[in-house]
């Protein structure tokens, strides 16, 4: 097997399952840089790691791999071995993550689509589209209810086709976004998928839930390149949103502008507040979301 290094959250509830995801580790040839609340000060010291490592490929979160780019950026990257790909995973996928990764280490990015419960469901071709692999699952999308709904994408569904003894049957993903059928250019048929967020990635306003992901993609990606990734919108109630920008930047942060230019991006509808924070709230898995709806304030 190619070696590779994994920046990803490992969930231990056993000493025994701990036992085994080593052992499948070592046997892969796979080396594991843990994401948790402590990655973002560990980022120079992964660096090296994967330069003494010199693996085939890095596979991992789209905000940690976007953390070493930022490490990176303005050096020349050297490894061992030259990168063939970074497949970024678990995650929703940032114009601006995409543009700083292959900037920083010159190598093509992947996105796959999968679930823990579900395993690898699709996979982005060199031509850009991600298809999905019809020969072990099912992925269908559902209309938002009521059909009068704003909304950017479908309700997304999988059903497994291999897992005999406990098989999921239209399982709810908890993601949005399109199927599409046709050739591709790379001459893989079939269906793809583009995956646009999750379902509970609403704005909530005085006129119902809108769509975040279509306004968060402007701001983030808009944003001074040394504040890309560095900033979090957090909605605290129906009329309020803060942008967190995480401190210690190595440049001043002016909240007042962030916050103009957040009203800019989110409307009037909102009043658009900016706040320094020490550090962005990564989830217990080590996903780092750079929205956090209402709920996810409680």
């Amino acid at each position: 097997m190619d070696p590779a290094v994994l920046l990803l959250g490992r969930s231990t509830s056993s000493p025994l399952q701990g036992i085994l995801g080593r052992a499948k580790d070592w046997t892969m040839n796979w080396r594991r840089i843990p994401v948790d609340g402590q990655f973002d000060r560990r980022v120079p010291a992964a660096l090296e790691f994967i330069k003494k490592s010199g693996p085939s490929f890095l596979y991992g979160y789209p905000s940690a791999v976007h953390r070493l780019a930022q490490e990176v950026r303005g050096r020349t990257w050297a490894s061992r071995k030259r990168l063939a790909v970074i497949v970024l995973t678990g995650e929703p996928i940032y114009a601006f993550q995409r543009r700083s990764i292959e900037d920083a280490f010159q190598c093509s990015v992947a996105e796959e689509y999968g679930a823990g419960e579900l395993g690898s469901m699709a996979f982005q071709c060199p031509r850009g589209e991600v298809h999905i692999v019809v020969e072990t699952v099912v992925l269908e999308t559902i209309p938002f209810q009521p059909p009068g709904i704003e909304a950017e994408g479908e309700r997304i569904v999988a059903t497994q086709l291999k897992n005999r003894l406990f098989p999921l049957i239209r399982y709810e993903t908890g993601d949005v976004g399109f199927l599409s059928e046709g050739a591709c250019p790379c001459g893989r048929k079939g269906p793809t998928i583009r995956v646009v967020g999750r379902v509970q990635d609403r704005l909530v306003g005085s006129r119902g839930p809108v769509p975040a992901r279509p306004r968060i993609e402007r701001f983030l990606s808009e944003l001074p390149e040394p504040l890309q990734g560095h900033v979090q919108v957090a909605q605290l109630d129906p009329e309020t949103i803060v942008l967190q920008v995480e401190e210690h930047l190595g440049s001043p942060v002016d909240p007042a502008s962030i916050a103009a230019f957040g009203t800019d991006v989110f409307g009037t509808a909102w009043e658009v507040k900016a706040a320094e924070v020490k550090g962005l709230h990564r989830l217990p898995s080590g996903k780092l979301p750079y929205f956090l709806p209402m709920r996810a304030q409680e």
